[in-house]
């Protein structure tokens, strides 16, 4: 069970006992930002609750939604394309990462996926990062996409674990990793097998944890702070740091100006380009309808 805010904090909610309830992770994550009235309008506007065996909720109205476990996985999931704007192939977006080759460190080494499907809520005026959805095609649950932010962006090698059934929700490869994983096959496969299971139990425990705590706000990421010196300085350590000590090895001098007076400086400069970039997409609001 997670803790969720009756009102939203999104919508003037407060961490006082009196808007606390408790909902399974699948409900919370669901609930999002609405209120309770308003997700259930929402779900029926969307004519989910036809995919849900029912819901109910007790005398203090704490809502628990029943999922069908009995969905037909051999039929694609389907969206409401009036709610939301869908991104996945071949959105311009989605393209633009499967083509980075940067995102080969992204996703090989620090386990950051993009997921085959996103949904963007196109009724609601919260930035962006808000109202960002991951729907799981297994049991159809829509999740907040918030729930894979931040420290919990990192460790995604097999994909997302869905909060609600538990199953991978799959993600994207870019076509750099892809060549790479094919190359390296025979050094991968096994081992790979091998931690599945392990990692698994795992993630569930981390997303366990995940759901305890209220979801990101789009105030609470401070981009250009994550861009300039995560992400810049990640790259540096990467492109150059860890170059130049191969170079150091094979009998060659360290390079020092390369290292601090062109390498630092210009992939700090990059990681703020970035974490700008980020934080106008991520807090850009969305036009209310009507």
């Amino acid at each position: 069970m997670t803790v969720d805010h009756i009102v939203p904090h999104s919508q003037g909610g407060t961490d006082h006992e009196d808007n606390l309830q408790l909902l399974c992770g699948a409900c919370n994550s669901t609930k999002g930002t609405n209120t309770q009235a308003q997700l259930i309008a929402r779900l029926k506007e969307q004519g989910v609750l036809d995919k849900i065996n029912g819901y109910n909720a007790n005398q203090d109205n704490k809502l628990h939604i029943i999922w069908n476990t009995n969905i037909d996985e051999n039929k694609p999931m389907q969206y409401d394309k009036n709610r939301y704007k869908i991104h996945a192939l071949p959105h311009p977006l989605v393209f633009i990462w499967i083509l980075n080759p940067l995102v080969i460190i992204h996703e090989l080494i620090l386990g950051v996926r993009l997921p085959k499907v996103t949904l963007i809520d196109k009724e609601s005026c919260d930035p962006l990062m808000e109202r960002s959805y991951v729907p799981c095609p297994h049991c159809e649950t829509i999740n907040d996409g918030r729930i894979w932010m931040k420290a919990h962006a990192l460790g995604h090698w097999y994909g997302f674990v869905c909060p609600n059934c538990e199953q991978i929700i799959p993600c994207l490869w870019s076509l750099c990793s892809y060549a790479i994983l094919i190359i390296t096959f025979p050094l991968w496969y096994f081992p790979i097998r091998f931690f599945r299971d392990r990692w698994i139990v795992k993630e569930k425990a981390r997303l366990a944890k995940v759901l305890e705590r209220p979801l990101l706000q789009a105030n609470d990421v401070n981009w250009k702070l994550i861009g300039t010196f995560f992400w810049g300085g990640f790259m540096w350590l990467f492109m150059v740091v860890i170059p130049e000590v191969w170079n150091v090895m094979n009998g060659e001098e360290w390079n020092l100006k390369m290292l601090f007076v062109f390498g630092l400086p210009f992939w700090l400069v990059a990681g703020f380009g970035w974490g700008l970039w980020m934080h106008i997409i991520m807090n850009k609001k969305g036009k209310k309808r009507g």
